[in-house]
């Protein structure tokens, strides 16, 4: 629970907010670090699957990438899921 809360506070210190649509209150979060990552073959920084059915938000995220910038983006998406379509976006 400290961990969420430690997250939350992250994030709430190191995001603009503009108050999208949260639809997941209340998750648990499984975090791993990663030497690269890749997405429908791109490299990425990070990446979150929202929770759901019970199972835990999963972040993913490359080890050199770790910021609160980044971390905080990918937390986003564990509360308010894919708010930027079908887009990719980077967290710098």
């Amino acid at each position: 629970m400290k961990i969420i809360f430690l997250c939350l506070l992250i994030t709430g210190c190191t995001t603009v907010h503009d108050y999208r649509n949260v639809t997941n209150t209340a998750f648990g979060v499984r975090l791993s670090f990663h030497d690269e990552l890749f997405l429908n073959g791109v490299r990425v920084k990070g990446l979150a699957i929202p929770p759901r059915d019970g199972v835990p938000c999963l972040v993913k995220m490359v080890k050199k990438h770790y910021t609160d910038q980044c971390f905080a983006h990918e937390m986003r998406h564990c509360s308010e899921g894919y708010w930027h379509g079908t887009k990719m976006v980077d967290c710098d």
